[in-house]
């Protein structure tokens, strides 16, 4: 019941760990007894906690590799507080390993049971529960990544894995259960300061040029991420790599004009053709995950290929959990070395499918953007034809900030790549709906320049009070608000239909918002036509204070919209 557990244990030694340090328990059977049967590490049994994890804490030290450190539940990882603790503010790699019992047996007086969430506080770099999961041996070896990639990240030290084991405790020992969810290629990650070293970058020029790969571009953080050369650098090597780039609405990428940038991928990627015929030998994934659910399903479904994340931080940032390297580098310095590198070389390489395979993408993209720009003849009042004209009327220097839930996904159909000289702004980091008035605020207030947000009548709810500190702060906000009365990104969602859909997930407040006029002493107008929306935006920046563009539109109009203008369109 509990040999997945071996991925894990298998999974750390692919990584790099080769030593373990047990102190003995029952509860901790499982662990124990499949560290031993792998048969690769060197282990040591030391029956006090505390004594074990400063032996851990010397080997770890003079090698400067992880070492695992495995008790069993209750108060017997307490004792490993002292030397974590060390460990911590000395910077030295550990693994610790606390067997636990299952989330049903807690909190019921259970023996030798005790809360062991987040054990040991702010002193370890990363924690995780390791959730039973009897059936799936490919979880397991991604909790050891994140792991692993904590303790040995540029600054190194301990980090805490709980794992609650169900009984029976004492495991099937059959080798195959080591090997099951291995990747194809191992999981690695390469650790460079500013730099990887020459080698590390010819090694790799060799296995990506002249094979089928993309860029994929989600939203980074960094105000140098938006600079010319940040996006020069990043776009010299996908032209050297015949490679597109598929770039995030709020990626710096997309600001490139340039017909290797591909932004209608969402709605061309719904059709299993075109789907068929764009499979990549390889990804390379530069920022977080991009908003697009159709864009993470097909890198997820790329069995085959191997997928490298590039970014400074040792944090896994793939949601759909196929990572194979993590390059710790800084992405602009590594694109700038890659292409010196590539020169250097291209003889004696295979003849390259690469160039073929951009024009796929770019045919697909040709397609779809026609489709998606007949969005400029919409008569009704559409979300998405608001972004496509608010993109062909802001002025150069200006911030957009986008709220989630749909406004983002509205841009990700409609906010086409090429306008260089605007930056767009969101909060991705969890993706929720809160804080966003004030967010804007702030990035407009950080420089003093112009602001724009685009965000739905939701969230906008939810943080209206932010802007009292633009009124009495005296700060500059255009905002443009997309009001369907309610939730609006459900209408595309499995809930769409159930009972009670109105109260539970459509959620209208029926609010007037024209009374923050009076309420407030800030700016309100509401938009009825698309003629007028350009002047209105216009004079609104020009007159300076917080300004509402309400839009009034209607879900259920806006969800069969939307579905005409994303349908895919397929070209053999």
């Amino acid at each position: 019941m509990n040999e997945y557990i071996a991925a894990a244990v298998d999974e750390l030694y692919q990584l790099g760990a080769r030593q373990v340090v047990f102190s003995g328990g029952s509860r901790s059977t499982t662990m124990a007894m499949l560290f031993m049967a792998h048969g690769q590490y060197k282990t040591y049994m030391n029956i006090d906690e505390r004594s074990a994890a400063f032996f851990a804490l010397g080997i770890a030290k003079r090698s400067q590799t992880p070492v695992v450190l495995v008790c069993t539940s209750g108060s017997a990882g307490a004792h490993y507080y002292p030397a974590l603790i060390e460990a911590y503010y000395s910077r030295v790699p550990l693994i610790v390993l606390t067997a636990d019992r299952p989330p049903e047996a807690q909190f019921i007086g259970a023996p030798q049971t005790m809360d062991q969430v987040k054990l040991f506080g702010s002193y370890v770099r990363y924690f995780e529960t390791l959730s039973p999961q009897a059936d799936d041996f490919i979880y397991p070896r991604q909790v050891m990544n994140r792991a692993y990639m904590a303790a040995t990240d540029v600054v190194p030290g301990p980090v805490h894995i709980n794992v609650p084991l169900r009984e029976p405790l004492v495991p099937e020992l059959s080798a195959t259960h080591f090997e099951k969810g291995r990747q194809k290629v191992p999981f690695k990650k390469v650790l460079g300061q500013g730099q990887l070293t020459i080698e590390v970058c010819e090694s790799l020029a060799k296995d990506l040029m002249g094979k089928r790969g993309i860029m994929v571009c989600g939203p980074l953080t960094g105000y140098e991420s938006w600079s010319v050369n940040y996006r020069d650098s990043l776009l010299k090597l996908a032209q050297q790599l015949h490679m597109p780039i598929v770039a995030d609405p709020l990626s710096p990428m997309r600001a490139i004009d340039d017909e290797i940038v591909i932004d209608s991928y969402d709605a061309f990627l719904s059709d299993s053709e075109w789907q068929a015929e764009l499979t990549p030998e390889y990804i390379l994934l530069v920022g977080q995950i991009p908003v697009s659910k159709r864009l993470q399903q097909f890198v997820k479904a790329q069995h085959e290929a191997i997928c490298y994340q590039i970014d400074p931080g040792a944090m896994y940032r793939n949601g759909a959990l196929t990572t194979n390297v993590v390059l710790q580098v800084d992405p602009m310095a590594w694109a700038t070395q890659m292409v010196s590198v590539l020169d250097t070389v291209r003889q004696d390489m295979n003849p390259s499918t690469a160039p073929t395979y951009l024009k796929r993408w770019q045919r697909a993209q040709a397609l779809m953007r026609k489709q998606l720009n007949k969005v400029a003849t919409e008569p009704t009042l559409f979300e998405g034809r608001f972004v496509h004209s608010l993109q062909q009327c802001v002025t150069a220097g200006t911030n957009v900030v986008v709220s989630n839930s749909m406004p983002i996904r509205d841009f990700d159909y409609f906010w086409q790549r090429g306008t260089s000289s605007i930056s767009v702004y969101g909060n991705r980091g969890i993706n929720g709906i809160d804080g966003i008035e004030s967010t804007a605020l702030g990035i407009g207030a950080a420089y003093g320049e112009p602001t724009i947000l685009v965000t739905g009548d939701l969230s906008f709810f939810h943080d209206m009070n932010g802007l009292v500190m633009g009124k009495t702060e005296g700060l500059n906000l255009v905002i443009v608000l997309f009001n369907n009365d309610g939730g609006g990104i459900f209408e595309y969602l499995p809930q769409k239909g159930v009972t009670h859909f109105e109260y539970l997930f459509g959620t209208p407040q029926g609010l007037t918002y024209s009374a923050l006029a009076d309420l407030m002493g800030i700016h309100y107008q509401v938009v009825t036509a698309y003629e007028s929306f350009p002047s209105l935006l216009q004079e609104a920046q020009q007159e300076g204070g917080i300004h509402i563009l309400e839009v009034k539109t209607n879900r259920e109009v806006s969800r069969e919209l939307h579905r005409k203008y994303t349908v895919s369109v397929y070209e053999a």
